[in-house]
């Protein structure tokens, strides 16, 4: 090869070693040839795996292995400035099990175009990828609380959750044994609250080993979850309870029992016949509504008397004994009730 130029051209030189005795000179169209000359470099890139189509039905996408994990790409300066990403792609459609392949390694620009040339070589031309397939489940959200809020507040209701159930991810055996995710009731203490209190929760610490979340970050979901718990002040309402919604139970035989309303009732200035019993009650406002002291009823119960004072069967005579009251949800008694109760043998209609 002749010197070349300072302008990267070389002389062009023509010869042949056939009838070369018989010819005068040889020469072509062109003497000279121009040169593109330029360094060559290398670059190292990360493959990255690009995993295609959606697996079987209750199955998602696990993690992906490799073999290699970089590629050494070699050429032209001008054209290795040119990529960005080394990538490689494997199917997983229709697939509920782990799948292994050899999948070929693209070279690609920034903005997505795949880049070939005469002059560029890479150390690897493909690598062995596996994806792993996991099975899913949806499992419900077990919340439970601690602690007692502030004296004159209560909890209204279930802890309030913006998810009361998620998809967990693993391997079948493993998932299947996930019955439920049970938050300790640490994370939710309410003691001494007396406003609503709101709590992030991380799942993914109360997963066991090899079983994941089904995430959608996405749509906002990473794992965490906001639960609040509803504390409202506790209001203390009076009713007047007719008489005549007690009720009597679990005589035993060869006695009657009577309440004596006299002792026991309050009368109603509207109407002095009827008979009530003032029953101081507590509980959570909306609790309260339709509640009137007409819908209370209460039982007082003999045998429960009896037991409760180591008897079997009772003396005659007058007793005081405790009222149950069969309160609405949400309210409760702010003290025990009790009516006088008169206790005879009875009149089985016998005559000497």
């Amino acid at each position: 090869m002749t010197q070349m130029t300072d302008v990267n051209t070389l002389t062009i030189s023509f010869m042949t070693n056939k009838n070369y005795n018989q010819l005068e000179s040889i020469a072509g169209d062109h003497n000279v040839v121009q040169l593109d000359i330029e360094n060559r470099v290398e670059k190292h890139l990360p493959i990255e795996v690009e995993v295609t189509g959606e697996p079987a039905e209750g199955y998602i996408i696990g993690d992906q292995t490799t073999n290699q994990n970089t590629v050494r790409v070699s050429g032209p300066e001008s054209v290795v400035d040119t990529i960005m990403s080394a990538k490689c792609s494997v199917s997983v459609a229709g697939r509920s099990s782990d799948i292994s392949s050899s999948a070929d390694i693209n070279l690609y620009t920034a903005d997505g175009k795949i880049v070939e040339h005469d002059n560029l070589t890479t150390n690897i031309s493909s690598i062995n990828v596996t994806v792993g397939i996991l099975a899913t489940k949806a499992v419900n959200i077990v919340y439970s609380l601690s602690g007692e809020p502030e004296e004159g507040y209560a909890v209204d209701g279930e802890p309030e959750a913006d998810r009361k159930a998620v998809e967990v991810a693993g391997r079948s055996a493993m998932i299947d044994s996930v019955r439920s995710i049970v938050i300790p009731p640490e994370e939710l203490d309410i003691n001494g609250k007396s406003e609503n209190y709101v709590a992030k929760i991380d799942l993914n610490q109360y997963l066991p080993n090899g079983v994941r979340l089904v995430t959608d970050e996405a749509n906002g979901f990473d794992g965490k979850v906001n639960v609040t718990v509803n504390i409202v002040p506790i209001v203390k309402k009076e009713f007047d309870v007719p008489m005549e919604n007690l009720q009597v139970i679990n005589v035993p035989d060869g006695y009657d029992a009577e309440i004596l309303l006299e002792s026991n009732g309050n009368e109603d200035k509207q109407d002095n016949k009827k008979v009530t019993l003032k029953v101081e009650t507590k509980g959570i406002e909306h609790f309260y509504e339709g509640v009137e002291g007409s819908s209370l009823t209460g039982v007082i119960d003999i045998q429960d008397y009896l037991s409760a004072a180591g008897q079997t069967s009772p003396a005659e005579g007058v007793y005081k004994m405790k009222i149950l009251f069969t309160m609405p949800e949400g309210i409760s008694e702010t003290q025990i009730h009790y009516a006088d109760i008169k206790i005879s043998k009875a009149d089985t209609g016998d005559t000497e």
